[in-house]
């Protein structure tokens, strides 16, 4: 039988105006107008599921998810909160903001730049960590590049494969 993880919720001492100790989820989703904390709880445990399997398969741990949605629907406000009831939970997080970032030529230079901000805290300077993640910076971004532009080209071909059989 599988071990249930309880649900972390940290309380802080922060006050609303009303003077009562909310919790650190009550403050993330405040402005949570949709309603939208559900789903976030339902991805938490998801993706946590998804992972735990991985891992005992002796597969990578790592996740990605794509959030798909009309222009104004709350991508953002979703994410971003998302993001941070993750990192409540103890979670380590590496966001990429496609429009933040589409001035950049090449768009890994973002993702190394997130994943770069996202670990830092807890790699020691001075560390064989820290040399190997350096390492990693400056020999993936070229061997990345031309596998993000595969994957480009294999999209494109494939979506106008798929437009030139549309009526």
């Amino acid at each position: 039988m599988a071990r249930q993880r309880s649900r972390r919720l940290a309380v802080i001492g922060n006050t609303n105006k009303g003077g009562m100790i909310v919790s650190e989820l009550d403050e993330i989703w405040s402005k949570d107008l949709l309603g939208r904390r559900g789903d976030a709880d339902f991805l938490e445990k998801f993706i946590a599921g998804q992972v735990r399997i991985r891992l005992e398969k002796g597969a990578h741990g790592s996740f990605a998810i794509n959030i798909d949605a009309d222009w104004g629907a709350g991508k953002t406000f979703f994410i971003e909160c998302l993001a941070k009831q993750l990192q409540n939970s103890g979670h380590v997080v590496a966001g990429v903001n496609a429009w933040r970032d589409d001035y950049l030529d090449d768009p890994f230079v973002a993702v190394l730049a997130a994943i770069d901000e996202a670990i830092s805290p807890f790699v020691k300077k001075d560390s064989a960590i820290q040399s190997a993640w350096k390492g990693v910076k400056k020999g993936a971004a070229p061997v990345l590049g031309r596998v993000l532009s595969g994957v480009a080209k294999t999209v494109v071909r494939n979506t106008s494969a798929r437009r030139s059989m549309s009526f």
